[in-house]
């Protein structure tokens, strides 16, 4: 919680816009969830890949917090993740493992309506199989959602000179809000 107020903090002083409403101009996240939100039905079933623990929606506050949220909005919201841990996601109403990470989802064929995913996709070991996956659990008509930075972006350009041995030290001295768990090799 500590780690989470401080990087508030900062975002408060780096973006002064940040205090009003809870994000900055550049938050490319408000953007892909008005997107990913304008999309959803009430009667739909979200699969969340990478859904982790939740914590990084509480960076956000109000209207940009709200956004990054399907339960409640959607029938069923079923996240899916390597960690164990995100099976206490508040936002989600199922956790399923996905262990290892290059086995199949375990989502039934067509069986949820949009699969929601934020920077995952660069960490998949193999792309094609993974979007062969999200194909197969994906109803016909509907839809994938997915934000991941470019390569040009300044995290995967520090991801690319950094070791990924080195990468969760980076996050302690940056006050990112990751346990060394939450910290995934990045694959380009």
């Amino acid at each position: 919680a500590d780690t989470i107020s401080g990087r508030v903090a900062a975002y408060d002083r780096l973006y002064d816009e940040h205090r009003f409403g809870g994000y900055a101009r550049h938050d490319g996240a408000v953007a892909f969830y008005t997107r990913a939100q304008s999309l959803l039905k009430p009667e739909a079933v979200v699969g969340d890949l990478g859904c982790g623990r939740g914590f990084h929606k509480q960076l956000y506050s109000g209207f940009a917090r709200d956004l990054q949220i399907f339960k409640g909005k959607a029938r069923h919201v079923i996240g899916v993740d390597v960690d164990s841990y995100a099976e206490d996601n508040p936002y989600i109403d199922e956790f399923r493992l996905i262990a290892p990470m290059d086995a199949p989802l375990p989502l039934a064929d067509a069986s949820v309506d949009m699969v929601v995913t934020e920077w995952v996709v660069e960490h998949q070991p193999d792309p094609k199989r993974t979007f062969d996956e999200l194909s197969r659990v994906i109803k016909p008509g509907g839809y994938l959602c997915i934000l991941t930075p470019n390569l040009w972006h300044y995290s995967c350009l520090a991801a690319l000179v950094i070791p990924d041995r080195l990468h969760y030290k980076v996050r302690q001295i940056l006050r990112q809000p990751h346990e060394s768990e939450d910290v995934f090799p990045t694959l380009y």
